[in-house]
């Protein structure tokens, strides 16, 4: 690593450093303010709530991170600018690019933590901290809702569901329409009032069962059946109501599995896919520091303008994820619109900026 390198990394790891910190603490302070009045009616000690912010920090960390980068990139260079770093650099034969080109690498790396983070460490903490708002605090079991009304497919069978619990894989009325290989009639109906499914080995209760072709019926007070990717569908159902909070891996099995069921998923895959273009993000605020700072030296012109662009991004971002979702754009191209289009006015003024240079 050169000397250049190892200061830009240095300066920069401290202003991130302090951004973070100054970001975590007024996130968590909003946070406790909403939120104390309700632990101190549970009357539950001080180590519960350490605990349930504490783990609430690396989603904190997640969600803030791209803005926390511009905004440490635009302190480091306006005062390297303001400083005549920059200018000194220039004229020891060390061109903009240079810079350009560490913070690109450098960002990277960022984008690269920031999605371990918000799908790792970040979603175990969010899952950590409802259960302990759900049992320690409200006093209630945290189970997974109830769905109603569901169907399913596997194979040539069509599965519907009355109601069932994924966290517990207990369900009533359960029927099961096994097609012909032509799927153009029913060969078999199957109906339980009650079910478990563990691991795909479902155990259906009180189950008759009717040949239509035959006309014969039977009962039985139980019956096995392995019906696996009916199992994974279920379990994964009720993730589209809160899908962004599945890890990126989750999800795509989530969209598989649920493709498979014939249901439409568009709208999973351009979350899919912003998680992805979240994490790129950092990159883009890369480039959008390094166009910026060639307009003012001014720090604080600097940030003004910094912090417009950050909403702006964040508005192409939801408009794009929105379109995305809704089916007016494909699932990538609405998650990736405010990174597209930002990108393209980065990287313009810089390649305007390093033409006006040559041409001097």
């Amino acid at each position: 690593m050169s000397v250049l390198s190892r200061y830009l990394l240095r300066q920069n790891l401290y202003l991130m450093s302090i951004c973070l910190c100054l970001g975590i603490a007024v996130y968590l302070l909003s946070d406790l303010f909403e939120r104390l009045d309700d632990f101190l009616e549970a009357g539950r000690g001080l180590k519960i709530m350490l605990v349930y912010f504490l783990v609430k920090i690396p989603l904190i960390i997640s969600q803030i991170l791209p803005a926390v980068f511009l905004v440490a990139m635009l302190v480091q260079l306006s005062a390297m600018r303001s400083n005549r770093e920059l200018l000194a650099l220039r004229a020891g034969g060390i061109s903009y690019k240079a810079i350009i080109s560490f913070f690109l690498v450098y960002s990277l790396f960022w984008s690269g933590g920031q999605l371990f983070i918000s799908q790792y460490l970040g979603v175990k903490g969010l899952e950590y901290s409802k259960r302990i708002w759900a049992e320690d605090v409200r006093g209630k079991e945290y189970v997974t809702k109830t769905i109603h009304k569901l169907w399913l497919r596997e194979d040539n069978d069509i599965l519907h569901i009355d109601t069932v619990q994924p966290a517990s894989g207990k369900g009533r009325n359960l029927s099961i329409y096994t097609l012909a290989q032509d799927r153009r009639s029913v060969v078999q109906f199957i109906n339980a009032k009650t079910f478990e499914a563990k691991e795909g080995n479902w155990v259906l209760n009180d189950v008759i069962i009717i040949d239509p072709i035959r006309f014969t019926s039977e009962y039985k007070p139980t019956l096995k059946l392995s019906l696996g990717e009916a199992f994974k569908s279920f379990t994964l159902a009720e993730s589209r109501n809160n899908p962004a909070q599945l890890p990126l891996w989750e999800l795509g099995r989530a969209i598989h599995q649920l493709e498979v069921t014939g249901s439409n998923v568009e709208g999973l895959r351009t979350i899919w896919h912003g998680k992805l273009s979240y994490a790129f993000s950092i990159t883009i605020m890369a480039l959008l520091a390094l166009a910026i700072i060639t307009f003012e030296h001014n720090v604080y012109l600097n940030l003004t303008a910094g912090l417009v662009a950050t909403f702006l991004f964040y508005g192409f971002f939801v408009l794009g994820s929105s379109a995305g979702e809704m089916g007016f754009l494909p699932p990538i191209a609405g998650a990736w619109l405010g990174n597209a289009v930002f990108i393209l006015g980065a990287t313009t003024r810089l390649f305007w900026r390093s033409i006006a240079k040559s041409t001097h």
